[in-house]
């Protein structure tokens, strides 16, 4: 079985939540989310995102390595991004956020997207639940779309549905089979691509620089007849 390789480009933080209850933090962001959202399909998972060489950028490492999804960090001068969420009693709430930079593209990041088989640019979504984005990247690859819940039962029956197949007929009659539908050919998902490639820039072969030949440096014009002169010493 083939591993699809997907890429999540977006935010990796961690949240402090202050209440009375006391304090309480934890690994997030919307790439740490959805690349959560996708571990047991058999997918390859990498997160790019700002992460600093200190302790909430450590907790992220630690935290993605357990589950099984590779880190790719671009520079965060800054810190690692951490958003504090602190309720009083009375419910109000304030929000602060620490580490907030523009997400510089290293070339370690664009490895990984080259080496992608379908990226989430999470900097070009827009209002997109993460089970939403979860939802397309599993039917791009033709692992399932998620089941739809039955409606409830009226009248506050909490009794199992039974599907009419199922169901035994009146009189044990047989019912015949309805003729086979065909299947409606469903169109192929659209892979998403970064946002420096929408763009319109291009990925060039690396290139190898090499030391300039060494010139082959004619001999200087004789202007004293030096060489002759020797020459005839020489007979």
């Amino acid at each position: 079985m083939t591993e699809h390789r997907v890429v999540v480009v977006g935010e990796a933080r961690v949240d402090e939540i202050r209440d009375p209850g006391g304090v309480r933090e934890s690994v997030t962001g919307d790439a740490v989310e959805l690349a959560t959202a996708l571990l047991g399909y058999g997918l390859v998972l990498t997160v790019v995102a700002p992460v600093a060489e200190d302790a909430d950028g450590d907790r992220i490492r630690a935290a993605l390595q357990d589950r099984g999804i590779r880190l790719v960090s671009v520079p965060a001068p800054e810190g690692t991004l951490r958003r504090s969420i602190v309720r009083d009693r009375g419910g109000v709430e304030i929000e602060l956020r620490r580490g907030e930079s523009a997400f510089t593209d290293t070339r370690r990041s664009l490895a990984a997207q080259a080496e992608a088989d379908l990226i989430v640019d999470f900097r070009e979504r827009v209002g997109s639940t993460t089970a939403e984005v979860r939802d397309e990247v599993l039917s791009t690859f033709g692992l399932g779309a998620p089941v739809a819940e039955s409606p409830a039962p009226r009248g506050g029956d909490s009794a199992a549905v039974v599907p009419a197949a199922a169901q035994p007929a009146a009189n044990d009659a047989r019912v015949p089979e309805a003729p086979p539908q065909p299947e409606a050919v469903a169109a192929p998902a659209a892979v998403l691509l970064p946002a420096p490639i929408v763009a319109g820039t291009h990925r060039h072969a690396p290139v190898r620089l090499l030391p300039d030949p060494p010139a082959a440096h004619a001999p200087a014009p004789d202007w004293h007849g030096l060489e002759a002169r020797l020459a005839r010493i020489a007979t």
